[in-house]
Order: C-alpha cells, then sequence, then structure tokens
C-alpha cells in the first residue's frame, strides 16, 4: 500500500493538463447548497461537510478582502494593519498563549488568525502602531502563487462536459496510472488526498468524494472556485472514470480540500502551515 499510495503523490505532482480548466461558483456564498437532511452520515456522498473539528472560533475571512484583514473592516480606521508570528513560551500551553497576547495588547488592535500547533505560535493580524506590545514576533508578509499571470485564460461559456467521451490526458500514460490499477485492482480506494488550493466546483460533473475544511481560518466556502485552479488539480488527481471529460490518476480516491488561497493568489506563509495541519486533522494520507 506504501509504494501504492507514493504512486498516487507522484502522478499528482507528474500529471498536468496544457491549460487550467475553470469552474463557476459565487465565492461569498456562505453556506451548502441543500442540506445532508441524514443521508450522508458516513460522509461518502458528493460534498461531504468534512470531518475536522473547528478549532477556535477565529473571525471569518473572506477571499475579497485586501490586505486580508477585517480589523479595518471592523473599526473603520485607516490605520495600518501587518500580519506577524508570535511565538509561544516554553511551557505555556496554547490557551494560556493566546490569553497573555490578548491581554498585553489594546483593546481592538489585533485579531488571532490561526494557532500553528507545529510552531507554537499564533498567526496574529495587528495594527502597526501597536507592534511594539508585542514579544516573540516574526514578519509574515503577503506571497503570491508563482505563475505568469498574462499566460492565464478564462473561457467564459465554456462547456468543459461536452459530448459523451472521456478523454485520457497524455500524463495518465506517461505515470503507468492504468498498469497500476490492473496490477494492484485499485484506484484510489481508502486513501485521501488533500488539495490546498484555491478551492473547488463542487457541482462539476466529473468530480465525486469531496470534502473540505468547514473551519473559518481559511477562504470560505470550501467548494466554490472563483478561480479554477485548484478545480483544475482535483481533476488531476481524482476526475471520475465515467465517460465524461477525462480520468484522473486515482478516480476513487477522496479529496479533502483546504482553500487556502484567493482569487488572486496570495496567501501567508502561516496560511500554508495552518492548511497543512488542518490537512491532516482531516484525515488525509497524502498532502
Amino acid at each position: 500500500m506504501n509504494f501504492v499510495r507514493g504512486f498516487f503523490l507522484l502522478s499528482s505532482i507528474v500529471v498536468s493538463y496544457p491549460r487550467w480548466a475553470y469552474g463557476a461558483g459565487d465565492a461569498r456564498d456562505s453556506g451548502p447548497p441543500g442540506s445532508l437532511d441524514g443521508k450522508d452520515k458516513d460522509r461518502s456522498l458528493r460534498g461531504g461537510v468534512g470531518d475536522r473539528v473547528q478549532r477556535s472560533a477565529l473571525p471569518r475571512r473572506y477571499e475579497d478582502t485586501r490586505p486580508l484583514s477585517l480589523l479595518d473592516k471592523k473599526t473603520k480606521s485607516e490605520d495600518s494593519v501587518t500580519r506577524v508570528i508570535v511565538d509561544c513560551a516554553a511551557g505555556e500551553d496554547s490557551l494560556a498563549c493566546k490569553d497573555r497576547i490578548l491581554t498585553t495588547t489594546s483593546e481592538g488592535c489585533l485579531r488571532l488568525v490561526h494557532y500553528l500547533n507545529t510552531a507554537h505560535a499564533y498567526a496574529v493580524e495587528i495594527k502597526i502602531h501597536h507592534l511594539d506590545e508585542l514579544e516573540g514576533m516574526h514578519e509574515d508578509p503577503v506571497r503570491e502563487t508563482m505563475h505568469i499571470k498574462e499566460s492565464v485564460q478564462v473561457h467564459n461559456g465554456r462547456d468543459l462536459q461536452a459530448g459523451n467521451d472521456q478523454r485520457t490526458p497524455y500524463g495518465i500514460d506517461m505515470v503507468k496510472a492504468k498498469e497500476v490499477w490492473s496490477r494492484f485492482q485499485v484506484k484510489g480506494e481508502n486513501v485521501r488526498v488533500c488539495v490546498m488550493d484555491t478551492g473547488v466546483d463542487r457541482g462539476h460533473n466529473d468530480l465525486d468524494q469531496l470534502f473540505g475544511d468547514t473551519s473559518n481560518e481559511f477562504v470560505t466556502p470550501w467548494y466554490r472556485d472563483s478561480n479554477g485552479h485548484g478545480t483544475h488539480v482535483t481533476g488531476t488527481i481524482s476526475a471520475s472514470d465515467n465517460n465524461l471529460g477525462v480520468v484522473g490518476v486515482a478516480p476513487n480516491v477522496e479529496v479533502f480540500i483546504v482553500r487556502v488561497f484567493t482569487e488572486d493568489g496570495q496567501f501567508f506563509s502561516s496560511d500554508m502551515t495552518a492548511a497543512l495541519e488542518a490537512c491532516k486533522e482531516g484525515g488525509s494520507n497524502i498532502i
């Protein structure tokens, strides 16, 4: 099984399409279309809400908020806001660390974004002129995904599922996916892959077995993708073997989505660290 899992990891990196596949969706939707109404108790249907426990009640961050902050919006202040990482002290648990950060800073000057378990630290957004109130902090600047923006083309109205003929991308044969399917009689069953990207179009006909992070620490909701890259990556890994569109490397694999990138590809390093932890807590075997 380790060999098979390693194969799927390698294949998800190697297999790619010549262009991004774009999904539709309003990124500001705040709730799922419909409810599970008791029919999906084992979360096996498309769009399962995920099984990660929300770690804390942190304010929600929407992707159209620049500079990735709710502070100015809340207080209607013109003060500049920055993101920093604040270390917790040795022997100090996360709750004590949180209390120390909140009690040693002026009221309304910051918000907690993530608790980073692996680093034992908090990612914090704070007004710049209050930075001297914090100790043990590190910069956490805004970052962007690396790609040539001018090369991206959005095809409005394009039907990605035209016809009933399923295509096999060249990468499937290149990584010998079909040989693995035949030899091991497996197409990703009992494996969960985590995709940290721009979300996913949950309504896409070629995607199934989708789950996602339902906490309020990342761009929400996980099941929308107004950029399209996350939908493309998810399809590369897991597009269904269903006579539609294309087939993925592991068509029966489960995919757990953490929507960490904004529509324009911006993020913080602390977002990626928190997303890795979310993937683990979401039961993912491969990231």
